[in-house]
């Protein structure tokens, strides 16, 4: 063997150490991402933690709701109402700090995504506009945790 050939003691460990260093930087690297992906998911968690619980919670909502639709007119500025509006709005409150959205209806377009038509009627409004709300749909954070249950136009 000739001396180009072999290499020296200080040539082996220089080459190692760069070894060890490269090695040590795809690690660090490795763990930066996987720090970056459970704060990722961390995150998501926290949105959903508690999509069971509100899920359970949106009837009672939507009951309210609908129990609203039906008081009569000439009771709408009744004394008594006042707190109904008070406990519509921390519904609204809590809502909204919740991240849960009550999906459009009246007024919008059909998307079966969010929507789903229970009933047609014959109007002079475009097609597959919605004339009326059946029942509201909700979203947590834009996942739809119950789609609104619509009449849609002919």
């Amino acid at each position: 063997m000739t001396k180009k050939d072999k290499k020296t003691k200080k040539e082996k460990v220089t080459e190692k150490n760069l070894d060890y260093k490269d090695a040590w930087m795809r690690a660090t690297a490795d763990y930066q991402n996987l720090q970056k992906e459970m704060d990722s998911k961390r995150s998501e968690w926290v949105n959903y933690a508690n999509e069971g619980l509100l899920e359970d919670l949106i009837p009672v909502i939507e009951n309210f709701y609908q129990g609203l639709k039906y008081i009569p007119k000439e009771h709408q500025n009744a004394d008594w109402m006042i707190g109904f509006q008070q406990i519509q709005k921390q519904i609204e409150s809590f809502m909204e700090s919740k991240g849960i959205k009550r999906i459009k209806t009246v007024g919008e377009k059909f998307d079966p995504e969010l929507h789903e038509a229970v009933n047609r009627k014959e109007s002079e409004e475009e097609s597959d506009a919605i004339l009326e709300e059946v029942m509201g749909g909700y979203q947590l954070n834009g996942k739809v945790l119950q789609v609104a249950k619509v009449v849609v136009a002919e």
